[in-house]
């Protein structure tokens, strides 16, 4: 019985999850920011799955060209999850990207400073 009860809780979750990483890694920001509008964690105690979740929807932002909201998504996870957030590949990918473009805010800067980059 208990297991049925942990595939329901954790099985959802991992699925709409899965369905938001798989649009974002084939480069398709549109179907992952819908996807990951439609996403409920069933689960808010677990840190490192709604970290991972901001994480996921910055990169598709960043994507589709907002960098407001994709910097908003990366401080949402550093919120919620830092020790995650800080040493994690994508974040560092995503910041970069925000750095690359013609007019960086100031927020972008900081960012990029907290997870160890070092922007000009």
């Amino acid at each position: 019985m208990f297991v049925v009860a942990r595939a329901k809780v954790f099985g959802v979750d991992a699925r709409d999850l899965h369905g938001v990483r798989a649009a974002d890694a084939v480069g398709d920001a549109v179907e992952a920011i819908r996807r990951g509008s439609r996403v409920v964690i069933s689960d808010p105690g677990r840190p490192e799955r709604v970290a991972h979740h901001h994480v996921d929807q910055a990169r598709a932002w960043v994507l589709e060209g907002d960098r407001e909201r994709a910097l908003g998504e990366l401080n949402a996870a550093r919120d919620v999850s830092p020790s995650q957030v800080r040493g994690h590949p994508s974040v560092r990918e995503t910041a970069w990207s925000l750095l690359r473009q013609p007019r960086v805010s100031a927020g972008a800067v900081e960012f990029a400073r907290w997870v160890g980059l070092k922007p000009n």
